[in-house]
């Protein structure tokens, strides 16, 4: 029942305009810098801490204002419509690399009932883009999904860290998704499958694709190889 409200909410919100995505399954984070996707060309990058943050190499820019219920991050051309100012620092394992502790300690959360969305502008219509989001820390898992308004991520965990038993408790995942720019903006939408759909975002990167090695969408994979097997089989008949 609650992944069928998640999926009823996103497809609410799906008349914006949005590209299809191609989602991956999500990655359990390591705290490593080398989590930080570098494949393509970076195009941009965003995260909820107060100033811009280099990770192995990428440079997101922080959270700057907040007006009307959108929220900007520095030049990035990133948006979040309906989320809070950043909340945070909150609790993350020491033993993490320093850039990304910061990277994930400060979280925006949407509202109850309200659509939230990453909002990509500045894009090329007809161009290739790779986008990263990653989960950080909170006092509980509130998982959260991601979707162009039809085509729905799996639900990534949120970390959580005790600092009472020094462990994790759950670690925070990050998940890529491909899509091909209809227009020069992209929405991305936000929602929690748990706590009344209330979903939390930390940070993003926008890569251009173009030239990089980009995972088929499955029916396209299986339809490829199906002609491929057409093909040879005439080919031995002829």
């Amino acid at each position: 029942m609650k992944i069928l409200c998640l999926a009823l909410s996103l497809l609410a919100a799906a008349s914006a305009s949005a590209a299809p995505i191609t989602w991956t399954t999500p990655t359990n984070e390591t705290g490593n810098p080398s989590d930080i996707i570098t494949s393509g060309t970076f195009f941009s990058a965003a995260y909820e801490g107060s100033s811009n943050l280099t990770v192995n190499g990428v440079t997101f820019s922080g959270f700057t204002s907040i007006s009307n219920n959108l929220s900007s991050y520095g030049s990035s051309g990133i948006q979040l419509l309906n989320g809070t100012s950043p909340i945070g620092p909150v609790n993350v394992p020491p033993t993490w690399n320093s850039g990304y502790q910061s990277l994930v300690d400060e979280v925006s959360i949407g509202p109850s009932g309200a659509p939230t969305e990453i909002i990509i502008n500045g894009l090329t219509s007809g161009t290739t883009y790779e986008v990263q989001i990653l989960e950080g820390f909170w006092g509980e898992n509130l998982t959260t999904a991601y979707s162009d308004g039809t085509h729905i991520s799996t639900p990534l965990n949120v970390g959580v860290y005790s600092t009472g038993s020094q462990q994790i408790l759950t670690l925070p995942q990050f998940v890529t998704g491909t899509f091909t720019a209809s227009g020069s903006t992209q929405d991305i939408f936000v929602d929690g499958v748990f706590n009344a759909n209330a979903g939390l975002f930390d940070a993003i990167q926008v890569r251009s694709a173009e030239g990089a090695s980009v995972p088929e969408p499955t029916t396209i994979a299986l339809l490829s190889a199906g002609l491929a097997g057409l093909l040879r089989r005439r080919r031995k008949t002829s």
